[in-house]
């Protein structure tokens, strides 16, 4: 391979000298590649450059060749300079040299020049190979001084006396003293007499046998204990090299594995160590206290001796693949111990692994949790049953119905606790007596009817549920030997005899309001425990029974308040007798739940009972029935005037009974006397097909109803009474009326009639626009009354046949007003004031007396006003004669929308033309 040519940078300002060097140094054998430079910025430029030789004139026009070389040093640059002068003195050129040249050349002299380049560069490449010496010789010292650091043991030869020759400055804080002053000392000046003649000893042995012995004792170093260990081998005949180390840490920990051994064999929680294939080790005490296996019988035998078949073997398997992977498997198992019980253990296993990180043992540290297991699957069982009363409770809630609260508690409580037979009973604190209301035998209702209440002593309570009424506590009764069927204590046989029992009182509000009892057919089937939290349901049962019978209670004062005012409203409405009859009949069934009911009103001015309404009677109605009192069950009622009940199945009874009742098949008969005070209004009946089971509030909501029909139909009597008073009354009034119209025709003669044909007319307008009767009648009223105003005006005006005065009009015109003020003081009359008042005002608001306009004036006085234009133009007045029908009707179709109201006008052209006031015409 070709040789690179040497880098050359020639500083000469003469080109010719420069060719010059190149041409020696070609001819010295060099391969040349060179540059020329003559200026300082020139040759600081070239000098980015690497060059292997620099050759450079002394002096030049710029600067010289120290300068030169400074800048070269300056930028570091180690590359032989060499000056080439034609005139540099001896002591400049050695100055030159010492500040770094590497040669010097007179121009003169040029032949050395070649070999002073070879002398330059060898100079550099020994320079180079030294560097490079020095810096590998000082690499290997830092070395070998890391080594001595890093070393843990400390290196001393010691000859035969035991005089300490040479000391390794590696462990120097492992010295009592600094080493250069325990140099030369024996060691029966360092360590106490006995461990220095042990020593001595030691080293003796050592170089007779030539062979390593091994020491470890414990030094007392600065007033800290101190264990070594040092080995002591032979380095000549007559000298040992003694390599010590600190061992305290060792020590130390091989005490605390010894103290953690100790610890593992006492402490509670059972160890078992296996090797990697699971075969047991090493066993702690209470390995043994846990599994019944001692040390003999466990070690050597597989982990697998504990399995008991409760876990899965993929439960195993997945054991395995954990710590077989070296990660830590906790978990919870069920085992078996060596006499066969199962218990269930809280399991940590771990491996140990080696330098080479292969798993060498693991270690198994177990937990016996079956109590806790135990306990956890008490409170899960309490938790499920605490969610099932609650459900229960929620079920409760929304139930008012006892039958419906009794299904939904043996529901849930048999879905709670094994109870095939399950019953309630009632307690009736006045009586002292438990009456069972509802009992079921695996899953069969069972009828309770027949079953009698039970007498309770609380003196003397005799048997498990007498005894939970009156202590107020559940008892329990864990062998039932007593095979019978009786429920009168709810002690229930079937074909599978009941085993045992518990009682269980029901409290509201610290009240006991019944009791709830459950059989199993198993012995001891029930604890103190489940008499706790049945206590809890039975308690939650009996508010709920309670609220329901509140609930009753409401529902049945709100069916009282509602057949009271439908009574009342029947009655308020003025319905007819027959309507009000029916629904006292309706509610009274309804309310009272019986199948039939009768009304009979008592006739005074003939002393006898009829019946006037009846409800439920499927066969024959005992309507119009007349009895007189004391005259079957109705008049006994009458007569005795209390409440009246018969068994209708009764023979004596029956006798007794109308021919109409005994075809119906009653069973129960109740009848209360209907008062208003001390008068006897009639008497009211019920019965029904089947037994009645009558409480106190069923019997006074009885008389309640009893006590508003009396007054409906009191009510009934006084309104007809004052219905035909207030009728003859009417036609008095209506008769006056007629009678002071009558009067007004009298007095004036050619007027005769006039009142009552515009009346009809005005009647028969207001039917064709709809008015109503009551409307009808006021106007009929008020047509009649029209001119009684006139009653004030003087017979010389009334009947003065000539024209009247201005003065004469004014008081004629004034009987509008007249006729108000004589009757708007009759509150009766004032609704017909309309007609008398307003019929001369016009529609275009030129009539008078109020000059009313348009719909301003009433409509009874605008139907009026045409009316009585049409009958007075058709009519002889004493100051002028009658128009004829056409003449009148031509006036009055010019005057709409002037005097008259268009739409009258439009009506009564209408009546006209269909002739329907024909008769009423002239």
């Amino acid at each position: 391979m070709t040789a690179a040519p040497l880098k050359v940078l020639i500083v000469e300002d003469c080109p010719a000298d420069a060719d010059l060097m190149a041409l020696h140094l070609e001819r010295e054998g060099f391969r040349l590649s060179w540059k020329r430079v003559e200026t300082e910025e020139a040759y600081k430029t070239a000098l980015e450059e690497p060059y292997d030789l620099i050759l450079s004139d002394w002096s030049l026009p710029q600067f010289n060749g120290l300068s030169a070389l400074r800048l070269m040093q300056e930028r570091g640059i180690d590359a032989p300079f060499i000056l080439i002068s034609g005139g540099i003195g001896e002591e400049t050129a050695v100055a030159a040299m010492r500040q770094g040249a590497a040669d010097y050349i007179l121009k003169d002299r040029m032949d050395r020049l070649g070999q002073a380049v070879k002398n330059a560069l060898e100079n550099k490449r020994l320079k180079d190979e030294n560097k490079k010496i020095t810096e590998a010789l000082k690499a290997s010292e830092a070395e070998l001084r890391g080594l001595f650091a890093s070393m843990q043991d400390l290196v001393a030869v010691v000859d035969l006396e035991g005089i300490c020759q040479k000391i390794a400055p590696t462990q120097p804080s492992f010295l009592s003293q600094p080493a250069s002053r325990l140099l030369g000392k024996s060691v029966q000046e360092v360590f106490p007499l006995n461990l220095a003649l042990e020593f001595k000893r030691t080293i003796r042995e050592v170089l007779e046998t030539q062979q390593t012995r091994r020491i470890e004792r414990e030094l007392l170093i600065e007033g800290k204990s101190t264990w070594i260990e040092a080995t002591v081998a032979p380095l000549s005949k007559r000298e040992v090299i003694w390599v010590a180390r600190d061992v305290s840490e060792r020590k130390r920990a091989q005490a605390q594995i010894q103290l953690q051994a100790a610890a593992l064999a006492a402490a509670a929680n059972a160890i078992v160590i296996t090797n990697n294939q699971g075969a047991i080790e090493w066993i702690n005490p209470a390995f043994t206290v846990l599994t019944g296996y001692t040390a003999n019988e466990a070690l050597g035998q597989k982990s697998s001796l504990l399995k008991s078949g409760v876990q899965e073997r993929s439960f195993y398997q997945n054991l395995w693949d954990v710590i077989l992977s070296g990660q830590i498997w906790r978990g919870e198992l069920v085992n078996k111990r060596k006499d066969g019980s199962l218990y269930h253990e809280e399991l940590t296993i771990t491996p140990l692994l080696d330098s080479e990180g292969r798993i060498t043992h693991f270690i198994g540290v177990k937990q016996d949790i079956t109590a806790r297991k135990k306990f956890e699957a008490s409170l899960q069982r309490y938790a499920l049953r605490q969610e099932k009363i609650a459900a229960l409770g929620r079920s409760l809630a929304a139930e008012f119905d006892l039958e419906a609260i009794y299904r939904v508690a043996e529901i849930h409580i048999q879905n709670m606790i094994d109870c095939p037979n399950f019953g309630f009973s009632l307690f009736d604190p006045r009586q002292k007596t438990l009456k069972v209301v509802y009992l079921s035998s695996d899953g069969v209702r069972l009828d309770v009817n027949a079953i009698p209440p039970l007498k309770i002593d609380p003196q003397n309570p005799a048997g498990g549920r007498l005894k939970a009424i009156v202590y107020q506590q559940p008892e329990f009764v864990n062998n039932l030997a007593t095979k019978r069927k009786t429920a009168g204590g709810l002690l229930i046989g079937s074909e599978r005899e009941p085993q045992s029992a518990c009682y269980i009182p029901m409290l509201a509000e610290g009240q006991v309001i019944g009791l709830m009892e459950l059989q199993s057919y198993r012995e001891d089937a029930y604890t103190p425990e489940d008499g706790e939290w049945l206590s809890v349901v039975a308690n939650q049962i009996a508010m709920a029974i309670k609220n329901a019978n509140l609930f009753s209670e409401i529902q049945q004062r709100v069916s009282e308040l509602s057949a009271v005012a439908a009574i009342n409203s029947a009655v308020i409405s003025h319905l007819e007798p027959l309507k009000i009859y029916a629904t006292i009949l309706e509610q009274l069934k309804a309310c009272l739940e019986v199948d039939a009911a009768a009304i009979f009103l008592f006739e005074a001015q003939n002393q006898t009972l009829q019946c006037v309404a009846e409800n439920g009677y499927r066969y024959n109605s005992p309507l119009q029935m007349r009895l007189q009192l004391g005259e079957s069950l109705a008049g006994q009622t009458a007569l005795e005037r209390k409440l009246f009940y018969a068994d209708l199945k009764d023979p004596q009874t029956n006798s007794l009974l109308k021919g109409v009742t005994k075809a119906e098949y009653f069973q129960d008969y109740y009848a209360i006397p209907l008062l208003v005070d001390t008068k006897l209004i009639g008497v009211l009946e019920i019965l029904h097909r089947s037994r009645l089971a009558p409480n106190e509030n069923w019997l006074r909501f009885f008389e309640i109803l009893a006590n508003q029909t009396a007054i409906a139909l009191n009510t009934i009597q006084l309104y007809d009474d004052i219905r035909t008073s207030h009728s003859e009354l009417l036609k008095a009034y209506d008769l006056t009326i007629e009678g002071w119209s009558r009067a007004m025709d009298l007095r004036d003669k050619e007027t005769e009639n006039h009142t009552r044909r515009v009346t009809e007319m005005t009647i028969r307008l207001a039917q064709h626009f709809g008015l109503s009767e009551e409307q009808l009648v006021h106007i009929r009223r008020g047509a009649l009354l029209h001119d009684i105003g006139k009653l004030g005006v003087p017979d010389r005006i009334l009947m003065k046949a000539s024209s009247l005065t201005e003065e004469e009009w004014h008081i004629m015109r004034s009987h509008p007003q007249l006729a108000y003020d004589m009757l708007y003081d009759i509150e009766y009359l004032r609704p017909a004031l309309d007609i008398p008042y307003c019929h001369h005002e016009k529609w275009d608001g030129s009539g008078y007396p109020r000059g009313l306009q348009g719909e301003q004036i009433p409509f009874a006085a605008r139907l009026f006003a045409l009316v009585d234009v049409y009958d007075a133009l058709t009519s002889h007045r004493p100051y002028r004669k009658a128009w004829s029908h056409h003449q009148a009707l031509e006036y009055i179709q010019e005057q709409s929308g002037k005097h008259f109201d268009p739409q009258v006008v439009k009506a009564f052209f209408s009546l006209l033309q269909t002739g329907e006031l024909k008769r009423l015409i002239k």
